[in-house]
């Protein structure tokens, strides 16, 4: 398997993400951590589509 599929890969990044700062109190950093991975995974996507 030479690449992973990137929704796999986002989804896997994101579970490793919320692991490291659901340690952590503060929400809002668990908030923008999320969104900021979201944009970029849509936009690794697109790139990968075109």
């Amino acid at each position: 398997m030479k690449y992973l599929h990137p929704t796999l890969l986002c989804v896997l990044l994101a579970a490793v993400t919320w692991a490291i700062l659901a340690h952590s109190d503060c929400l809002l950093w668990l908030v923008a951590a999320t969104l900021l991975e979201g944009i970029a995974c849509l936009y690794y996507y697109e790139r990968r589509k075109s």
